[in-house]
């Protein structure tokens, strides 16, 4: 009698790719906010992120039962990314109101 196999486990996933547009210190910042969630993720949840050429690509990926999961995490990384690149532009646009103070008229 032939032996049985069994059928290997499959889990399908989803993968979200986030690419957020930025200059490389920007494009830093953006990875090292993002670099404790990675970290803190449950083993079921994969965040990677890496800098291209002025981009930051995040990759979020789950089992695609926790989808949700996905999506709220996503939601997070929007939520950082946003609020380090609007407090970076209110810091270029105060240096940049001190440097027309100093300026001579």
């Amino acid at each position: 009698m032939p032996a049985q196999v069994r059928p290997q486990s499959c889990t399908s996933h989803i993968r979200v790719t986030l690419s957020i547009p930025c200059e490389n210190r920007e494009c830093v910042a953006i990875v090292e906010a993002i670099r404790p969630d990675n970290r803190e993720a449950p083993d079921w949840l994969v965040i990677r992120e890496r800098i291209g050429d002025d981009v930051v690509v995040v990759e979020i990926e789950a089992p695609v039962e926790r989808v949700m999961s996905v999506r709220a995490t996503l939601d997070e990384v929007m939520e950082y990314v946003y609020s380090l690149l609007r407090s970076i532009e209110s810091l270029l646009e105060a240096a940049e109101g001190v440097d027309e103070k100093r300026s001579p008229s």
